[in-house]
């Protein structure tokens, strides 16, 4: 397979790749030549994407590794490895909660992001998430609180979370910390007092979240 995807005819490559999806994660051997096919071509080309997304869990790694020369504060989830991280649904989980310790922020962030889509499938991750709330990152320390909403798990120590985090400095957090507010609904009515506060927020964008917020915890 390795000269087939090396192959000038776009049509026998395609075949090849078409093939290694079919694999699964038989097809793990040649991740690094796919991944480095993906980033080649962007937008990244259907048949690519397919079979890293066949593949499954053994890609993740390979994918994730695209991300550790891009800052955690510029990397959105529109990135193509974070797109395909993502497409791999419940088969990356195991790697992702390995890749919340990573040492590379835009990594660690990424996880995240795929954990949050999971929701209460990924809940034993949910210890290390927590951790990642203190993390010295402001757009990892955001994430981790969506996170934690998604999981539904534990959500006194959540509120609680979210509740410091509005003090947080960084704009972000607080923003972060204000829509995951909104996102319990009336279980967040008890973060109505630090919600008012966010009403007077410096920011423009986190006063925006927190009136949402009030609306929709049902906060006076």
């Amino acid at each position: 397979f390795r000269s087939l995807l090396a192959d000038k005819n776009s049509v026998v490559v395609e075949r090849a790749e078409y093939m290694l999806g079919r694999f699964g994660a038989s097809s793990r051997a040649f991740v690094p030549a796919l991944v480095s096919g993906a980033a080649r071509t962007q937008p990244v080309p259907a048949v690519y994407a397919d079979a890293i997304v066949q593949i499954g869990g053994p890609a993740v790694p390979e994918l994730l590794r695209q991300l550790e020369k891009v800052s955690a504060a510029s990397l959105t989830r529109e990135h193509w490895a974070v797109k395909l991280v993502e497409g791999i649904g419940i088969a990356a989980l195991p790697e992702l909660a390995k890749a919340l310790g990573s040492p590379v922020a835009s990594i660690r962030l990424a996880a995240l992001g795929a954990i949050s889509e999971l929701g209460a499938d990924a809940r034993e991750s949910r210890a290390a998430i927590a951790k990642l709330t203190s993390d010295p990152e402001p757009a990892i320390r955001g994430a981790a609180l969506t996170a934690l909403v998604a999981l539904h798990l534990d959500a006194a120590d959540t509120r609680a979370r979210i509740d410091a985090a509005m003090k947080d400095p960084a704009p972000v957090v607080r923003l972060s910390a204000a829509m995951a507010a909104g996102t319990l609904g009336p279980a967040g009515r008890e973060l109505s007092g630090s919600l008012g506060r966010l009403l007077d927020d410096s920011d423009p964008a986190v006063r925006s979240a927190a009136v949402k917020a009030v609306g929709a915890t049902g906060s006076d």
